[in-house]
């Protein structure tokens, strides 16, 4: 990510902190997701750095161009504003992201649960 880019997206998430809408929140997206889209019914648009997916008489959904061409990204609210709920696990499966600590998502998905990893203690 260029430096104007993490900029805008930091610029983004303070909106979205203050505002207190998660909604604007970016998630991203291998853009082998559009592969099943480039058949019938639909068609796929774009500049250099954004693109509109779109049903005839459908949905449409705008989206994000990065990393010359390899990533798209989308906002939350968008995506469940916008897609269609059917289509939701077939984006699941493309997503993509920065390294995760894979016990803390562990426990996003199943609050409460019990995880070793080791002693808590002060971050020095």
């Amino acid at each position: 990510m260029t430096a104007p880019d993490l900029l805008l997206l930091r610029r983004l998430y303070r909106r979205a902190l203050a505002g207190r809408d998660p909604g604007l929140a970016q998630v991203w997206f291998a853009a082998s997701v559009l592969d099943r889209y480039r058949q019938g019914g639909y068609s796929i648009g774009r500049t250099d750095t954004i693109g509109r997916l779109q049903r005839q008489g459908g949905f449409s959904l705008d989206f994000g161009i990065a990393d010359g061409d390899r990533l798209i990204h989308v906002a939350v609210a968008d995506l469940l504003a916008r897609l269609p709920e059917g289509e939701w696990e077939h984006w699941a499966e493309h997503a993509v992201g920065l390294p995760a600590s894979e016990n803390f998502l562990k426990t996003r998905l199943a609050p409460g649960s019990c995880i070793d990893d080791g002693e808590f203690r002060r971050w020095e």
